[in-house]
């Protein structure tokens, strides 16, 4: 009786430090997502606050979740970098929550959960989307819920987990169109292995019409916008296909995700891959395994961003923890645990603005690949996702001076026209504190807004345009002058522009707007 009881005892410890070891992971992603260190509002979070101004069932190129979300908190806590990366932080933590449940779940013990948190929440790319608010954060979140459900459904064959892997999916398709790959690679896996007789049950087709009916708000929204985000879709893609982002071999695509995962959490997702198609105990999740693979396959053939697949990685971690935590002796295990924290410390300053500007740009330039796969533009110092957010505040300062420097009659017909959605946003965000018009634009979803109150006559300052941009709108003006210029050393190049001011503005406003029309990224 006394050994029973002692081994119940040694049981509810262990239980107590996996509860405490998750604890400490998400305090952890918590203090990497909030540090009160940070750069400023990246030009895709200004985007998304302003399309939580304006609630609606779609949006060119966002699906209608995160903004509404957005939208709630930004009722609740207001528009500072605090709050709106808290939302970022709180999808971080779910995944955390339902990662640790998985690899329990799967048989992992007290080493496996901790070496798929550490490896996970220390991984660039969840460094990235748990501190910097995209929609990819809901989109991760769906990602991860809807294949928690498969591997409920691989452990119990309850069929009833189809329904809610349709639930999760359906959420998902009003996050980011991205999950619709994981649906492709999970019906074609389904074709090698077993599981194929779940194309004969009720369930697993009721929840693909479900996914559809919560996706259907979204999809009605496409057919009555004159199916504007296809023809975004299709400018994205050639966008995709004739920049660098679109230049993809199979070994540049795989080097891109050990990078973003961490390289030396590779060999763990790299053994769960092999432990859930060839090991003898892992074999009954080898349709997870498979997924893996035709998702990757199909990455390649569509040619699409290195992290469409990131979400899965995961489920990866849990079954390579697991296998792990049987191969490796006691002393690799620490060994090998504390190198993946070191790693990771040291990669969260290549995600995450913990350093100085400049300082950042050399450490990145150190590591040895700033750019990876999503180069727009080649700033001066720092890669995209740290560039997009400087400059903002001062550009709209900047175009503020030239609208105040107009008489009072002149600034009372002067609309401003920015060529891109981030520069929109930005003097969208700060128009309240310099009391500026609402801006224009024909960038995506600035292009459903409409021009507002640009009529003939108009004053136009124009923000964005170089002198070669500015050759196809230069005609529709009685004069057109340089006013102005915005710079920060620290933005991206295409911010870094003169400000034009268009007077006499004479084209009918709605032919200037179908001309105006850019449905790209």
């Amino acid at each position: 009786m006394t050994r029973k009881i002692n081994i119940i005892h040694i049981k509810d410890i262990l239980k107590q430090k996996g509860t405490l070891i998750l604890l400490f992971i998400i305090l952890l992603s918590l203090i990497i997502s909030l540090l009160p260190i940070h750069y400023g509002y990246f030009g895709d979070e200004l985007y998304y606050i302003a399309l939580s101004k304006n609630i609606a069932f779609g949006y060119v190129d966002v699906p209608p979740l995160m903004p509404f979300f957005l939208a709630i908190f930004r009722f609740l806590f207001g528009d500072s970098l605090f709050a709106i990366h808290l939302l970022a932080a709180i999808t971080g933590i779910i995944t955390l929550i339902i990662t640790s449940i998985t690899v329990k779940k799967m048989g992992g013990g007290l080493f496996a959960q901790s070496l798929a948190l550490i490896a996970l929440v220390l991984s660039p790319m969840y460094v990235s989307h748990a501190s910097l608010l995209t929609y990819d954060c809901f989109n991760n979140l769906f990602w991860v819920l809807a294949i928690y459900f498969i591997v409920l459904l691989l452990l119990s064959e309850n069929k009833k987990y189809w329904i809610y892997f349709g639930v999760a999916a359906g959420f998902g398709l009003l996050s980011k169109f991205d999950i619709l790959w994981l649906g492709a690679g999970l019906t074609v896996a389904l074709l090698f292995v077993s599981q194929r007789k779940y194309f004969r049950c009720y369930q697993f087709w009721l929840g693909g019409v479900i996914a559809l009916l919560i996706a259907s708000p979204y999809l009605i929204w496409i057919a009555t916008h004159d199916f504007l985000t296809i023809e975004y879709f299709a400018g994205y893609s050639k966008a995709l296909a004739y920049s660098s982002t679109g230049v993809f071999g199979f070994w540049q695509f795989i080097k891109d995700q050990i990078i973003v995962m961490n390289p030396l959490s590779f060999p763990i997702w790299a053994a769960g891959l092999y432990y859930f198609i060839f090991n003898k105990t892992g074999r009954r999740f080898r349709l997870i395994g498979l997924t893996y693979i035709f998702i990757l396959i199909l990455c390649l053939i569509t040619h699409v961003k290195f992290y469409f697949i990131t979400p899965f990685y995961f489920v990866l971690l849990a079954g390579g923890s697991i296998f792990l935590e049987k191969m490796l002796k006691p002393s690799l295990k620490t060994i090998y645990f504390i190198l993946i924290i070191a790693t990771g410390l040291m990669l969260v300053p290549y995600m995450r603005p913990v350093l100085p500007p400049n300082l950042a740009g050399k450490y990145i330039k150190f590591l040895g690949k700033a750019e990876l796969t999503i180069k727009y533009d080649t700033p001066t110092i720092l890669p995209q996702w740290f560039a997009d957010t400087f400059g903002w505040k001062e550009m709209t300062a900047d175009v503020a001076q030239v609208y105040y420097s107009l008489p009072p009659d002149e600034r009372a017909k002067t609309v401003i026209l920015t060529r891109s959605y981030s520069q929109a946003s930005a003097i969208y965000f700060y128009s309240k504190m310099y009391k500026l018009p609402i801006p224009i634009s024909g960038h995506d979803q600035y292009y459903v807004w409409g021009p507002r109150n640009l009529a003939i006559g108009s004053n136009v300052i124009i923000v964005g345009y170089d002198a070669q941009a500015l050759k196809s709108i230069k005609g529709l003006f009685a004069e057109v002058s340089v006013v102005g210029k915005t710079y920060n050393k620290y933005t991206m190049t295409y911010n870094n522009k003169p400000i034009y001011l268009g007077k006499g503005f004479k084209k009918p406003v709605k032919s200037f707007w179908i001309q105006m029309k850019n449905m790209t990224m």
